[in-house]
């Protein structure tokens, strides 16, 4: 039967973050058709997508993905066998093997076939960009959704985004998040499983992701911390300065990835904010004015994500300090709906 090869190219492109090479569970380097949908499974992330492509059968995916890539006709001749796909495209002829289905057991046990969506916050996408935290190695890692919060910290950095509409509850891991945000489509609905989260695009494809125990997740402590850092008359508000994010751009050049931490250093004085990046090949060093100088004088240094800083500068350009007892910390915020709290170091 005749398929139209970019589309099914998108299709393993779009999969292929599910499955996974050399596992100890047999089976997730596979993408399998079900005729009227394609899946991918890892045993923390599974991807599918609804589409007729009358095939059956499950396919390595990294090589069925590079095949199609090689080919060049815009259409190609599959022909199905019992333990193989005849594909011809022009004058190349390929016997594609196909594989033992072990992905559909695990898939049916996800439950998507009984999943009721539910519409998505239209700002959830712009919470996780917030609230993620690159290299965080604390046993709260990820981003804990319940009712309009979305809360994320590693016990140094705090973050929490107000969602514009109330959803269940889920935590989820960050290389979940980093997942999903690497998906280029609209992300419209999510769904509640037992055990996992899954979130539809607008064109029918589900990815779903293991869910972590949400009652072992300390909300209400958190929440209350949140509400110990509203703006008090005595905390000392400044703006980041007009051009900040030019500066950031030309330092974050040279940072230096931990563990997907892309680590620049900040230090704060007086009358002015010091940027200094540093990796192997080089060092790069930028300040720039505040409008405005601080009351006080202040000698603070602390490292920060510079992806998360890109995304937040765009948010919100406010931030006070608060200094008790020689320990610092900083709020960024803007009006609405974020907040971003970081402990520092003072000299």
């Amino acid at each position: 039967m005749k398929q139209n090869r970019k589309e099914l190219l998108e299709i393993a492109q779009r999969l292929i973050p599910g499955t996974n090479e050399g596992s100890y569970l047999e089976g997730i380097e596979t993408i399998v058709f079900k005729k009227n949908i394609i899946h991918s499974y890892n045993d923390n992330i599974s991807i599918s997508i609804i589409k007729e492509t009358n095939l059956e059968g499950a396919v390595n995916a990294k090589d069925f993905y590079k095949l199609l890539q090689k080919l060049q006709a815009e259409e190609i001749e599959i022909v199905q066998q019992e333990k193989n796909w005849k594909i011809k495209s022009g004058s190349t002829e390929i016997i594609l093997n196909l594989k033992e289905d072990l992905i559909t057991d695990y898939i049916d046990s996800i439950g998507i076939d009984n999943v009721k969506f539910m519409d998505l916050p239209d700002n959830f996408i712009e919470g996780l960009k917030l609230c993620k935290i690159p290299g965080n190695s604390s046993y709260l890692r990820g981003v804990f959704v319940q009712d309009n919060n979305m809360i994320s910290s590693d016990e140094i950095r705090l973050s929490f985004y107000t969602l514009s509409k109330k959803m269940q509850t889920f935590w989820i891991d960050d290389s979940f998040i980093f997942e999903l945000l690497k998906i280029n489509e609209n992300i419209i609905k999510y769904g509640i499983c037992e055990n996992w989260v899954h979130f539809k695009t607008e064109n029918d494809m589900i990815f779903s992701c293991k869910r972590n125990e949400d009652e072992q997740y300390p909300v209400d402590k958190l929440l209350q911390y949140k509400k110990i850092f509203i703006k008090q008359d005595t905390d000392e508000e400044n703006e980041l300065p007009e051009g900040f994010d030019m500066v950031l751009d030309r330092v974050g050049v040279l940072y230096t990835d931990i563990e997907g931490f892309q680590s620049i250093d900040f230090h704060i004085e007086k009358d002015k904010i010091i940027l200094i990046g540093e990796n192997v090949n080089g060092k790069i060093k930028d300040k720039i004015k505040f409008k405005k100088a601080f009351k006080q004088e202040i000698n603070l240094k602390f490292k920060q994500d510079f992806n998360f800083m890109k995304e937040a500068i765009k948010k919100c350009s406010l931030f006070y300090i608060r200094n008790d007892n020689d320990i610092i910390d900083i709020v960024f915020y803007d009006n609405n709906n974020f907040v971003h709290i970081v402990r520092t170091i003072s000299e």
